[in-house]
């Protein structure tokens, strides 16, 4: 994508050396302020918003600041007509009636431009009315009130092991992707019953000291999982995949088949080191 756009740029340069210079009308892009706007306005933080944006020529991304959502939220834009819409999940500690700023930025037909998202949450909003005596209220369609979060999620195992498995659970009233950069490929889900589906992924035989899952609910946002102990790569709340076996609760630790444990490991390593400092030890005692 770079390549391309450097490409395109030099090609204009050229063109504009031997041509006069095309008025505003001969650009594609639109070349009005790039704007943001939010939905719905009314939510509890950490709730998901959709972002729209017009104005941009290009996909718009995060650029700088960022006090709305969780990080690297959202992810990724899709267009449709003249805007660009995405979705991303809000941070747990925002405070009512104060002001959030996240930046953007995108191309647009005055080169690469900056601008503003301001979210504010709003009061604590209040229960749904009762339904009137004898008249039982109506079922909500697919979806609706639907909140994605770990607790959607079911993983088969919490070890990560190179070249080893990795059984995903989802619960999701749309469609369910799983992404991971230590993934051999991306699994494909099959649903499995209402709003489930279920995938196996497979580890790569290498794996980087920091393993990330990411789990995506289409339309209502995504979670991220890490091998990291205690980092958040999400809004205070997140889980973590410890490597390592995991503890059966019985004082063991269970062991897999699907590659070397790095517990297991670092066991032999100390039981190494011990013993050669034992038998340094012998000769001084003698």
């Amino acid at each position: 994508m770079g390549n391309s756009r450097f490409a395109a740029g030099a090609f204009s340069g050229a063109a504009l050396a031997a041509l006069a210079i095309p008025g505003p009308s001969a650009f594609a892009a639109p070349i009005d302020k790039p704007q943001a706007t939010y939905s719905p306005k009314r939510f509890t933080p950490g709730d998901n918003l959709w972002v729209r944006i017009t104005g941009c020529a290009g996909e718009p991304r995060l650029a700088g600041t960022n006090e709305v959502f969780a990080e690297g939220e959202p992810g990724s834009f899709e267009r449709s007509g003249e805007a660009w819409t995405g979705i991303g999940g809000t941070l747990r500690g925002l405070k009512s009636g104060n002001s959030y700023l996240t930046r953007f930025g995108c191309l647009t037909g005055r080169g690469f431009q900056t601008f503003p998202l301001w979210v504010t949450p709003p009061d604590k909003i209040p229960p749904a009315p009762p339904s009137p005596p004898g008249r039982p209220r109506p079922e909500p369609p697919p979806g609706e009130g639907f909140r994605f979060g770990y607790g959607d999620v079911e993983l088969s195992t919490r070890t990560v092991t190179p070249g080893g498995r990795l059984g995903i659970r989802v619960t999701c009233p749309s469609s369910v992707r799983a992404t991971s950069a230590s993934f051999v490929s991306e699994p494909r889900f099959s649903q499995v019953g209402k709003d489930e589906h279920k995938a196996t992924a497979r580890f790569e035989s290498s794996l980087p000291s920091i393993v990330k899952v990411r789990v995506e609910c289409r339309g209502y946002g995504s979670v991220t999982f890490s091998t990291r102990p205690g980092q958040k790569d999400v809004d205070p709340g997140d889980q973590d995949i410890p490597q390592g076996s995991p503890n059966t609760g019985d004082g063991s630790l269970a062991n897999t088949q699907d590659g070397p444990d790095y517990t297991l490991a670092a066991a032999g390593a100390l039981a190494l080191a011990y013993v050669l400092h034992r038998r340094r030890r012998a000769p001084e005692r003698a």
